[in-house]
């Protein structure tokens, strides 16, 4: 191991410190690495640091440490051939090439061609200057080449998204600024000092094994990043650059994002997918691993190669999905797709691949598996509608499909669709599938205008787009942003009484109660539509006799254009024009609700169906109003994760922790229940009877009686909102032994 402190400009320099000697070095950036990740906003710490040493001559900079080793693919020694295999460090000495690169550019742009070559010649350039010493992982290599070459010009508009064209954009706008201090941004970086370790003699560790150990002041390894350098870092040099070319590349091109990490969540959704189970983001590697040695042995090229396959397979879906890339265009898979992102219910996601997966094997038709995909959007669509909250259905989706292929391998002749909707429909709590009676209460009561904004934009969207004549797409428009509409209160926000030309009006419309049906119906869907004429509108009458271009139904605005609902083409406001033409208050609403409950019913039907399993399911809930004393427990789901028990005290152990597990934030508000805070603690306790929850600091107690514990077990379900499906247990009752 060679241990030196230097600074970064001398590491990177093609001189020798000693005699100035030229040097052919070159960095390789291996391809267990991930790709360069600092943004702009690193960049601009970076330039502030910078700034601090210009302004002080004295000062010093440490810029941290650099792992590197001789190129693997060489026996020769580094001073001879100068090849660096960075380890750690890359994202440190790309961001120094980054800015040297600007420099560069600006230089030659100004006609100084001297100190340009001189950069190229010290700094850039390697061999007969052809390319950039910085050989980055095969994504990045290209652009950083192109924007060494041509500045960028022929980046495609994916790369330009890319973290190397953003920082080199960055330096190249603040440094312009600064042109005629430029030189004393490379002067400084002989003050940026660095601890430069070379490995790689005997009894060195891998070099893999040193980025992985490496606890690095730079942005922490996302599981993604994890995944792939372990997918890379094979025993075989020419696997490894096999593995990259034919699928990690692939991977790559689609999910690299410089403003998410997109690889991690799509090894979570596959592997939820494949396992059919909930995986915490922070789980997600060793997830991976575990798949990978179950169909991987000891490395061998046919079974990499149907591992990966199967990956890239599942990676088409998830681009459908999640990425709305084109794909199963004569389905409604990437219609439904769509409107899932817009909405933000990413949930389904693993079993959406799981369905697109058994529809590729052959074991459902386009029918069938466009049936799935409306259940999906009818589900979460009027789950919006009634504001149900989200928890839980990972959990739910998770693992929906086994569920599915389950009752399948009993029921020979069902059929998947009708298995699924039956156990849609068995949901209860906060997984439910909202009927046609809580849809009507939601519309009626909630209010509506309250949820996030594009939950609104998108159901009135939907409703005006299905009761158009001719095809319609204001939605697409309106999420594509083609389309400028904002939510208009029918029936204003504010009514002043002693406004005389608009609230005194509208007082008179409303009646007596005007207080009252204001408050009531004012934010609910029935008193809300869409326009481009939000501010217009504003407070006007609904109606105005003596002045009816002034009032909502037949608004002229100061240009003379005609903008009431009376002339809107939109479908949610000419159904207001054509029915309520005198008046608007509890009654129209009321009737208006009915017309928004039918065009919901017809877009996003509820489900039935006549499947009942004809083998009975032998588990009871834990969370109906059974009583237990007397019952053996043999064995608890929670979330389809099942365990076989010993006791009562066991199984309520394996629910806290599970619930522990999923939330811990929720489970936390347990110790402020009036009835949970006398039986779950927080600190160990001296009282007997208590049993830790994982190694945390959380105890519950499980001395107490069957009833007691179960009481324990609804309680924290109440409180997690679960429905009698989530948590179910086999148990064995007195009289069943006998």
């Amino acid at each position: 191991m060679k241990i030196t402190q230097e600074s970064i400009a001398d590491f990177i320099s093609n001189k020798s410190e000693k005699d100035q000697a030229a040097l052919n070095k070159v960095f390789l950036v291996p391809q267990f690495q991930r790709p360069y990740s600092w943004t702009p906003e690193n960049a601009g710490d970076y330039l502030t640091d910078i700034r601090v040493l210009i302004a002080d001559t004295e000062k010093i900079h440490y810029f941290g440490t650099i792992f590197y080793s001789p190129d693997l693919n060489e026996n020769e020694e580094l001073e001879e051939n100068g090849q660096m295999m960075i380890i750690d460090g890359q994202q440190r000495i790309t961001t120094t090439m980054l800015m040297l690169t600007a420099i560069y550019h600006l230089e030659k742009e100004s006609g100084k061609t001297k100190q340009a070559d001189q950069i190229m010649k010290d700094y850039l350039a390697s061999g007969a200057f052809t390319k950039i010493k910085l050989r980055t992982v095969a994504y990045d290599s290209r652009i950083l080449q192109d924007i060494f070459d041509t500045n960028g010009i022929n980046l495609r508009p994916e790369e330009k998204r890319s973290n190397l064209w953003q920082v080199y954009r960055y330096f190249r706008k603040n440094l312009e600024n600064d042109f005629e201090n430029i030189w004393q941004y490379v002067d400084v970086l002989k003050r940026f000092k660095v601890i430069s370790i070379g490995i790689g003699e005997k009894g060195d560790d891998n070099p893999q094994r040193v980025f992985e150990s490496i606890n690095s002041t730079g942005k922490p390894l996302t599981d993604g990043d994890k995944i792939r350098n372990f997918a890379l870092m094979l025993d075989d040099a020419q696997l490894s650059d096999r593995v990259y070319n034919e699928y990690w590349s692939k991977i790559e091109n689609s999910l690299t994002d410089p403003d998410q990490d997109e690889i991690t969540d799509f090894f979570r959704n596959y592997l939820m997918a494949k396992k059919q189970m909930v995986i915490r983001t922070d789980e997600v590697y060793n997830e991976f691993k575990k798949l990978f040695a179950k169909n991987v042995s000891d490395q061998k090229s046919n079974e990499i190669d149907v591992f990966y396959k199967d990956i890239i397979r599942f990676l088409k879906y998830y681009s459908v999905l999640v990425l709305g890339e084109s794909g199963y265009n004569k389905t409604v898979i990437p219609e439904v797709a769509y409107k899932m992102r817009y909405i933000r219910a990413g949930l389904y996601v693993p079993f959406g691949l799981s369905v697109i997966d058994y529809y590729e094997k052959g074991k459902l038709t386009e029918g069938e598996l466009n049936e799935i995909f409306g259940l999906i959007e009818a589900y979460f669509s009027r789950r919006i509608v009634c504001n149900i909250s989200a928890s839980s259905l990972d959990k739910v989706f998770s693992s929906l499909h086994q569920n599915v292929l389950d009752i399948l391998a009993v029921e020979e002749d069902a059929n998947y669709v009708e298995i699924l909707k039956f156990l849609m429909l068995r949901r209860t709590g906060q997984t439910r599938f909202p009927d046609d009676k809580e849809l009507l209460r939601a519309i009626e009561e909630s209010k509506f205008y309250e949820q996030r904004l594009t939950n609104v934009m998108y159901v009135l969207s939907q409703v005006n787009d299905r009761e158009r004549n001719k095809e319609s797409n204001v939605f697409k428009q309106i999420a594509e942003g083609e389309l400028k509409l904002s939510v208009e209160h029918i029936m204003p926000q504010t009514i002043n009484p002693k406004d005389r030309e608009n609230g005194a009006k509208w007082v008179e419309m409303l009646g007596d109660k005007w207080k009252e049906i204001h408050e009531t119906y004012l934010h609910t869907i029935g008193n809300l539509t869409l326009t481009g004429y939000n501010t217009e509108y504003s407070n006007r009458p609904y109606v105005d006799e003596k002045r009816p271009e002034r009032s909502k139904m037949g608004l002229i605005d100061k240009k003379g254009n005609k903008v009431g609902f009376s002339y809107s083409d939109l479908a949610l406001n000419s159904y207001i024009a054509r029915t309520f033409k005198t008046s608007w208050g509890e009654k129209e609403i009321r009737r208006r609700d009915k017309w928004l409950l039918r065009s919901m019913q017809k877009m996003w039907a509820y489900p039935t169906t006549g499947f009942v399993p004809t083998v009975s399911d032998t588990s009871v809930s834990l969370l109906g109003s059974d009583r237990f004393m007397s019952c053996q427990i043999n064995s608890v789901t929670i979330f389809g994760d099942n365990k076989e028990v010993g006791s009562w005290a066991e199984a309520l152990d394996f629910i806290a922790e599970t619930l522990y597990e999923y939330s811990q934030k929720t489970f936390k508000s347990a110790l402020n229940d009036e009835y949970l805070g006398t039986f779950i603690r927080k600190s160990r306790t001296d009282e007997r009877g208590f049993s830790q929850i994982l190694d945390t600091n959380y105890y519950v107690r499980v001395d107490n009686s069957t009833n007691a514990k179960v009481r324990i077990i609804r309680a924290l379900a109440k409180l997690y909102g679960l429905s009698s499906e989530d948590i179910k247990a086999e148990i064995t009752r007195a009289d069943q032994e006998a």
